[in-house]
């Protein structure tokens, strides 16, 4: 585990923008701090995996012959990206947190220097996405309401190659992947159908440009919120996605799977039967975050 202090999120200048992704490359995530905080989410938010008939024994084989992973995952909520992580790490696909990376919003390593230091150390690579553009917290505007200028916005475009690149890398180092594709997050209960236009290529164009393209398994996922205590999270997951030529073209089928996978989360979950109580494991998580807040400012 590396405690060299992680460079601010910010686009206040281009070489701000390349020594934030310069620090990102070369780095991997701990097998040793995987093997803890994985489990960890696991039992805090005891999320519920679920995919077709046959496919947990795809990514099985898949991955003991030296196969890689790419999840094309929905956003639905806030807290998507640490139930994905528990829910993985009870299911076939245990074996990516070993050696994998996820693309997270910038605030998550703004928040505490011990914070983004774990994250960092987790495999998690910030991206800054548009709307980040207009915050001050990341330097794009003075204040609140602010236009960004064109220069801000090219240093965007700097900072979204960048951190393909970055995926890409570590895609070639033999990592997996997960990044959510569906955009900002949507009603978890509106029925309207995914638009294409929404889906995010930036992990498409990973998979296209990496050596070994063919090595990827690509899978898409959704989830639903089960309930706070009594009804837990699910999952779904879809069958391998075919390869595309493009990364526009990948758009389409993610689209349609995430729906479908979107669909069945809803059901199974609200179908499913109120489990016994938790600890209060997430509460007390809670208060520690905000401890961390706290602490900061």
């Amino acid at each position: 585990m590396s405690f060299e202090r992680v460079p601010p999120v910010t686009l206040e200048s281009d070489a701000a923008v390349n020594e934030l992704y310069d620090y990102f490359e070369p780095r991997d995530s701990d097998s040793r701090l995987t093997a803890v905080a994985f489990p960890l989410l696991a039992m805090i938010y005891a999320p519920r995996l679920v995919y077709p008939k046959g496919v947990g024994e795809l990514i099985t084989d898949h991955m003991e012959h030296g196969g890689q992973i790419a999840l094309a995952l929905d956003h639905t909520y806030g807290d998507d990206h640490v139930k994905w992580g528990g829910a993985t790490w009870r299911g076939p696909l245990h074996r990516m947190w070993r050696h994998s990376d996820i693309m997270a919003k910038p605030v998550l390593l703004d928040e505490h220097p011990a914070l983004s230091l774990l994250l960092a150390n987790v495999g998690v690579i910030p991206v800054i996405r548009s709307q980040d553009v207009a915050n001050p917290r990341f330097g794009g505007v003075e204040k609140w309401g602010d236009k960004p200028s064109q220069e801000i916005w090219q240093r965007h475009e700097l900072a979204t190659r960048r951190a393909i690149q970055t995926g890409t890398i570590h895609l070639n180092r033999g990592n997996s992947h997960g990044s959510h594709v569906g955009g900002r997050r949507r009603d978890p209960d509106n029925p309207t159908p995914i638009p294409t236009k929404s889906i995010k290529p930036g992990l498409f164009e990973m998979i296209l440009d990496a050596d070994d393209p063919d090595n990827i398994m690509l899978l898409a996922g959704a989830l639903h919120k089960g309930g706070r205590y009594f009804r837990r999270s699910v999952m779904a997951l879809s069958g391998p996605i075919e390869h595309q030529a493009t990364a526009e073209e990948f758009k389409e089928p993610i689209a349609v799977a995430m729906q479908q996978c979107r669909e069945v989360a809803e059901l199974i979950a609200s179908n499913q039967r109120p489990a016994v109580i938790r600890p209060l494991t997430k509460p007390i998580l809670d208060m520690a975050l905000k401890a961390l807040k706290s602490a900061k400012t």
